[in-house]
């Protein structure tokens, strides 16, 4: 994908402890060119064509990306699972509906 102009959105949380972050750093080499974001306002809404975003949920972990609990050699969570999940969701929207997809 790092050679497309396709966009991308990359979702992570502070405290998910289960991502493996080696891996994770190692790839992001694979993905276009990188721009962090703090917030989904921060999505231009022109477009983000040949951009990996990345999004950082601050306070969330890897089980709250779901419904199904705790997960082992996880992080604790400091926010709340409807938090987390609502900021996922407000990102794909601003991500999707600026791309035009």
């Amino acid at each position: 994908l790092s050679e497309t102009d396709l966009p991308v959105l990359s979702i992570t949380a502070s405290n998910d402890i289960v991502l493996g972050e080696d891996d994770f750093e190692e790839n992001k080499a694979n993905l276009p060119e990188p721009m962090i974001i703090n917030s989904p306002d921060e999505i231009a809404s022109s477009g983000t064509s040949g951009k990996t975003i990345y999004y950082d949920i601050q306070g969330g972990n890897h089980a709250q990306f779901g419904n199904y609990g705790n997960q082992n050699g996880d992080g604790t969570a400091t926010i709340d699972a409807n938090t987390q999940q609502k900021l996922v969701i407000t990102a794909l929207r601003q991500f999707l509906m600026s791309n035009n997809l």
